[in-house]
């Protein structure tokens, strides 16, 4: 089975929703503010990267909580 992967704030009809890819709907919330929250949390329990969708499904913000392997700094 593949491991969950990164998380989703997606806009819904009756609020905001969580979606874990290759896992599913991980809840539904009232605002996007706690949404966020939730998906920040589980992308770093995942090691994975929380992705914040607008309303009209543009990207507004990403964290990624993965190792980053690159030697560069910054």
């Amino acid at each position: 089975m593949p491991q969950p992967g990164d998380v989703h704030v997606v806009p819904s009809a009756t609020g905001w929703l969580v979606e874990v890819e290759n896992d599913g709907p991980n809840g539904s919330y009232d605002t996007q503010d706690r949404a966020w929250e939730a998906a920040k949390e589980i992308a770093e329990l995942n090691k994975s990267e929380a992705i914040l969708h607008a309303q009209d499904g543009t990207i507004r913000e990403r964290n990624t909580y993965r190792d980053d392997p690159r030697d560069v700094p910054g």
